[in-house]
Parts: structure tokens; C-alpha cells; sequence
């Protein structure tokens, strides 16, 4: 938690603003710092297909798509969807199918 992230503060300040008055911003802000400061996921031995999502104007979307660049492309996609932010809220029509 002591790395700097210039991003990381930004991200932290948006997630708390969006979801203020619902949840505890310090738990928040541990859950956002635990997010971004994470060594490692287990997926890069994963043997099926990954989709991931992720909105182009989410917060983590750089973040998503690092580690879609880490991941094996024969075994992950990447789906980024436009003029959305949150893709479980503002693209839900998409999950649909």
C-alpha cells in the first residue's frame, strides 16, 4: 500500500464520490487500494477462455486492459465498451443474450 500511483488517488476519490452516502468510504478506499495493489491474479495459468469487459470511460479500464496485455490472446478477449463507465449499470442490453 506504501507504492505511489498517480492513478491510484484518482481512482479512489472517483469510486468514493460515485457511491457516496451508500458505503463506508474508508472500506472503500482499502478495497480500491487492495484492487490496485494486488501482485497477482491466478489467471495466467487459466486453461479456459477469459472474457473481459470493461467500459472505455470506466476507471479501471486501463487497468483491465493491462491485464488483458498479460494474459495469453488465444484465451482472452477483451471487450470494451464504448460511452460507458460502469458496464453492469449503463450496458446491461449487452449481457442480455
Amino acid at each position: 500500500m506504501n507504492e505511489t500511483n498517480p492513478d491510484k488517488d484518482v481512482v479512489v476519490n472517483e469510486f468514493i464520490k460515485k457511491l457516496q452516502g451508500d458505503i463506508n468510504s474508508k472500506n472503500i478506499r482499502h478495497y480500491v487500494n487492495a484492487f490496485l495493489t494486488r501482485k497477482d491474479l491466478p489467471l495466467k495459468d487459466y486453461k479456459l477462455d477469459i472474457l473481459l469487459v470493461t467500459g472505455v470511460l470506466g476507471s479501471y479500464a486501463n487497468v483491465v486492459e493491462k491485464l488483458h496485455r498479460d494474459l495469453c490472446k488465444n484465451k482472452c478477449t477483451l471487450l470494451k465498451i464504448e460511452r460507458a463507465g460502469d458496464v453492469l449499470t449503463e450496458a446491461v442490453s449487452i449481457f442480455l443474450f
